[in-house]
């Protein structure tokens, strides 16, 4: 896959996830941002709560490739998932990583990780805790879907529709 299909991909499960967000909040407005700042917004009596969309093309999974060259199958990644990357400042001008920007304002993380069947799941920015390392910052799938809740979107719900 190119680069810029990848890209596509990408920008098509972020607005799935953002009808997903107006299908699930309907007495809110729901606003996409596709180019700059958080992804999304959902805006209920006057306060915002930003999204954040991650997504990735699938889980892990091995295999055995019985058509390796002189008939030995050798073992091979079907797909490399990688790790999901939250600080970005090094790649754009940005003074504070886009993580730090969420977690100030309360926002949520919502990953989306395609395949046949599409998993989605959330975790309030705050909630995930990265290295003080100086590197780029990266959490592996298997510790965000440790760390996310099962029932993150009544959660969600519940920040959005809180009166304050």
């Amino acid at each position: 896959m190119t680069k810029s299909n990848n890209k596509q991909i990408s920008e098509r499960r972020h607005k799935s996830i953002y009808r997903y967000l107006k299908r699930e909040f309907p007495t809110c407005e729901v606003k996409y941002n596709g180019i700059e700042g958080h992804d999304q917004s959902i805006v209920y009596e006057g306060k915002t709560t930003w999204v954040e969309t991650k997504t990735c093309n699938a889980i892990i999974g091995a295999g055995i490739n019985h058509n390796a060259p002189n008939n030995r199958p050798m073992l091979f990644e079907k797909h490399r998932l990688g790790r999901f990357k939250f600080d970005r400042r090094k790649l754009y001008p940005y003074n504070i990583s886009q993580h730090d920007d969420l977690d100030v304002v309360d926002g949520w993380y919502v990953f989306m990780v395609g395949g046949k069947v599409d998993t989605i799941i959330g975790i309030p920015a705050k909630d995930i805790v990265l290295s003080e390392s100086p590197h780029v910052k990266r959490i592996a799938w298997s510790s965000i879907l440790a760390q996310c809740y099962p029932d993150w979107l009544e959660k969600l719900k519940i920040q959005v529709y809180r009166k304050e």
